[in-house]
């Protein structure tokens, strides 16, 4: 299984959510909320390395694909650098509460899907990475994202920050009122894309975002990805029909969690998934390939619809933010203590702040970062092109 089998000592019926805030609370004496805005690079850091390390494990003709879509922009590096910023937030501070994380939970891996009920949902959709680890890497690493992105959208520093600074305030708001419900009302939480659409700051987005989910049906993808011959229907090309199957490696941070996942990888992903989602694909699976290879399936496309978060303006970017963070947290809360995580957090805006600055100072990194990753392109010593393909 994916979750940890170890139960902390505060996840106990004898320990109130009072004493349970208050446990929380008391880490800040040894992990400060100030500490949280902290980053520099680290001697001898080499994200190229990282990255071409994980290449050893893909497909040798479409490694170039990748780092020619690495190559667009430094939003595009980021979504592709998750191994990098494992790395990075190891060094970072934490407070020792664990959750099932995302592991990539940038702010494009986040968006709707059709439930099993047929409801469009708002939720995470990406879950590769997910393994018990600390919260505070996912909430970084959304808030990092989020100031990537809006300096791809062409926003000032302040504003970018403000989104950001707006995805923590909703996570730490939602904490705590997740903290004051029962464990099952909590678990059964979930955002509908019919309440994001009536947020008047996100109704357009959210209706472009709605009407390409209602097109990216099992119907949609039988006309994209099949020809006629013969009379009869054939698939184009080797992708599989209607159901997607992934081969599933180990989670970029499982070297810096302290233990290895030691069993299927793609029971990993999937277990992982229906933790952390409030409603999942009724046809997940997981199964061992040829030559012991592991993988995962879904649903191909099952009214699956993105945001566009470079087309958006300020006020926009911020509340597709919170969305995200509000999300994070009920998320997070499924498998942890949120009256603990909420208790460290507190009430004011002082994490929300650190962790803004954290996210300004890393989303300058990964410029610098994407610089490095051109010149070696220019080089040559990364090949990048779309030939492979």
């Amino acid at each position: 299984m994916t979750t940890s089998a170890r139960k902390p000592p505060w996840q106990s019926a004898a320990v109130s959510p009072a004493e349970r805030r208050a446990l929380g609370r008391a880490i800040r004496a040894r992990t400060p909320r100030d500490s949280h805005a902290e980053w520099s690079p680290h001697r001898g850091r080499n994200p190229l390395g990282i990255l071409e390390e994980q290449d050893r494990c893909r497909i040798a003709r479409l490694v170039p694909l990748r780092w020619a879509r690495m190559a667009g922009s430094p939003l595009a590096y980021f979504r592709g650098a998750a191994g990098v910023m494992a790395a990075d937030l190891a060094r970072t501070a934490a407070t020792g509460i664990d959750v099932q994380t995302s592991g990539d939970s940038h702010l494009l891996n986040f968006g709707l899907y059709a439930s099993p009920e047929r409801t469009l949902m708002f939720d995470l959709n990406d879950f590769d990475e997910t393994i018990t680890g600390p919260w505070e890497w996912d909430v970084k690493r959304l808030a990092a994202s989020v100031v990537v992105a809006g300096r791809s959208a062409g926003l000032g520093r302040a504003d970018a920050g403000l989104a950001a600074e707006e995805s923590v305030r909703r996570y730490r708001q939602s904490m705590a009122q997740l903290a004051a419900m029962s464990v099952l009302d909590g678990w059964y939480l979930c955002i509908e894309a019919a309440a994001a659409a009536r947020n008047r700051t996100l109704r357009r987005a959210t209706k472009h975002a709605s009407t390409r989910a209602a097109s990216r049906d099992h119907i949609h993808a039988y006309s994209k990805l099949t020809e006629i011959v013969d009379g009869r229907p054939r698939l184009k090309d080797r992708h599989p029909l209607l159901m997607q199957g992934k081969e599933a490696h180990a989670s970029v941070l499982e070297p810096f969690v302290g233990r290895a996942h030691d069993g299927h990888q793609g029971e990993r992903v999937v277990c992982g998934q229906r933790v952390l989602q409030a409603a999942s694909d009724s046809l997940l699976g997981w199964a061992t390939g040829v030559e012991g290879r592991q993988y995962y399936w879904r649903q191909l496309w099952d009214n699956k619809g993105a945001y566009d978060v470079e087309a958006m303006s300020a006020p926009e970017l911020a509340e597709y933010a919170g969305l995200c963070g509000t999300c994070l947290a009920q998320a997070h809360a499924r498998s942890s203590d949120a009256a603990m995580i909420s208790g460290y957090m507190g009430t004011g805006a002082n994490l929300d702040r650190a962790i803004s600055r954290f996210a300004q100072a890393y989303a300058e990194q990964n410029e610098r970062d994407h610089a490095e990753l051109l010149e070696a392109v220019r080089s040559g010593r990364i090949e990048a092109a779309i030939d492979g393909y």
